[in-house]
C-alpha cells in the first residue's frame, strides 16, 4: 500500500476519504490494500454505512458469501434506508441462494 497524506476535501470527512481511497483499491482487484484502508475509515467512523457496504461487496467478489452477508447486514443496521445496501445484500442472498 502506498503512502497517502490525507487532507480532506472541503465537505468531506476523513472516513469518506478513506472510503474512496478503498473504492480506489478494490476497482483494482488490491483487496488488501482496499481493506486497509476501509480499516482506517471504520476506525475514524465504525458505523459507516458505505464502507460496510464495500467490504460485503469486496467479500462477494472474493467468493466469501457467508461474510458478504454479514457485513452487508452490518451496513443495514447502520443505514436501513440505503438503497444500494439493499440492492448489494439482495445480489449477495440470490447468490448464495437465500432467496428463493
Amino acid at each position: 500500500m502506498q503512502s497517502y497524506q490525507i487532507l480532506p476535501r472541503t465537505g468531506t470527512s476523513m472516513a469518506e476519504e478513506w472510503l474512496g481511497i478503498g473504492c480506489d483499491y478494490q476497482i483494482n482487484n488490491k483487496f488488501d490494500d482496499a481493506l486497509r484502508a476501509y480499516s482506517n475509515g471504520l476506525r475514524i467512523e465504525p458505523n459507516n454505512c458505505p464502507i460496510t457496504c464495500n467490504l460485503g461487496v469486496m467479500a462477494a467478489q472474493q467468493n466469501n458469501l457467508n461474510l458478504a452477508c454479514q457485513q452487508l447486514e452490518r451496513s443495514l443496521l447502520f443505514d436501513s434506508t440505503n438503497a444500494t445496501a439493499w440492492y448489494d445484500y439482495t445480489l449477495v442472498c440470490l447468490e448464495s441462494e437465500k432467496i428463493d
